[in-house]
């Protein structure tokens, strides 16, 4: 995966400040959002709790929610983010939503979708909610909008389908995302060199294509009988590691050794690729230096700021320059 691949990036000198790095109590944490320079990390091994986690000083603090009705429902996948001063937390297991104040964090039921319906999400607004849904057949992913004020849920069929591509449970699969600056709503697939740019309502659907050259997924999908279960026929290239958005870019982690790379600055450094949104052009790349040695894994992109974290590591880089210009 990191032999040299023919695409040429363009390394940005110095966009980022040096990495703030802390480590964490546990490698179960993700990061939930940040607001007023306070990022909020959720932590797997246990739903309820997690971290704020001050942006400038890097002092942590813990949190505890508390649901309104907690012993009623057997949770299976509790996670939740922060979308401003609320936050939204959902079991996608159940199809159960849950909205709050961060100041109080005291959630409340909020709206139901069929269990199992979905398997990410992201905030809009006070009330939009996008999923990445299943389609009828539960045969392949796609999107959704639900309304959390009204119950209303919208699913699209083939919304993520192009012609000549495999369709199934696993090539489409990707990271949702969205720009409240430009009001966009992006999708970036794991195993292929786009992604696909939406506006609010998942129309007019726009296709960012990444310098990379892998345009479709590297596997087939095999049906193993006696298993009843599918899987893949080789493993996965990942084009598209990990991704984010803010301002009028996307941020995209690749581990995809571009021409006259070297090779050792992989051991040392994530890249990052910067695309613009709104031209639906590449930017530029940088480098993010490792913190104690420890790749990244995530990365969320808010203001000034670009988070990251990988292992036990937290990361807190400023950019230099707006991402609003």
């Amino acid at each position: 995966m990191k032999r040299e691949n023919p695409f040429t990036r363009r390394f940005l000198p110095h966009p980022v400040t040096d990495n703030q790095g802390m480590e964490l109590p546990y490698n179960s944490y993700y990061i939930a959002g940040i607001h007023n320079d306070e990022i909020y990390l959720g932590n797997h091994s246990a739903p309820l709790h997690g971290l704020s986690v001050n942006s400038k000083s890097a002092v942590a603090d813990t949190i505890a929610l508390k649901l309104e009705d907690v012993s009623k429902y057997p949770f299976q996948s509790i996670k939740w983010r922060t979308s401003g001063d609320s936050i939204l937390l959902h079991d996608s297991g159940l199809g159960l939503f849950y909205k709050g104040n961060i100041s109080k964090k005291i959630l409340v039921h909020k709206t139901t979708v069929s269990p199992g319906s979905y398997s990410s999400i992201t905030t809009m607004n006070n009330n939009k909610i996008v999923l990445r849904a299943f389609n009828s057949k539960k045969n392949n992913v796609t999107l959704g909008m639900l309304n959390s004020k009204s119950g209303t849920l919208n699913i699209q069929e083939a919304l993520l389908d192009e012609e000549g591509q495999p369709q199934d449970l696993f090539s489409n699969d990707g990271i949702l995302l969205y720009n409240e600056h430009l009001n966009k709503i992006i999708y970036v697939f794991y195993y292929k060199n786009k992604s696909f740019i939406f506006d609010s309502e998942l129309t007019n659907r726009q296709v960012l294509k990444n310098i990379d050259t892998i345009s479709r997924p590297n596997f087939k999908i095999e049906y193993l009988k006696q298993r009843q279960e599918l899987k893949m026929s080789e493993k996965p290239i990942y084009v598209n590691k990990a991704a984010a958005t803010a301002g009028n870019y996307l941020f995209i982690l690749s581990d995809r050794m571009g021409k006259n790379e070297r090779r050792e600055m992989y051991d040392q450094a994530d890249i990052i690729d910067v695309y613009d949104v709104r031209d639906l052009t590449y930017s530029y790349s940088f480098y993010m230096h490792h913190f104690k040695n420890t790749p990244i894994t995530e990365i969320y992109a808010d203001g000034d700021y670009l988070i990251s974290t990988g292992g036990t590591i937290l990361n807190i880089t400023r950019f230099k320059k707006s991402l609003y210009e």
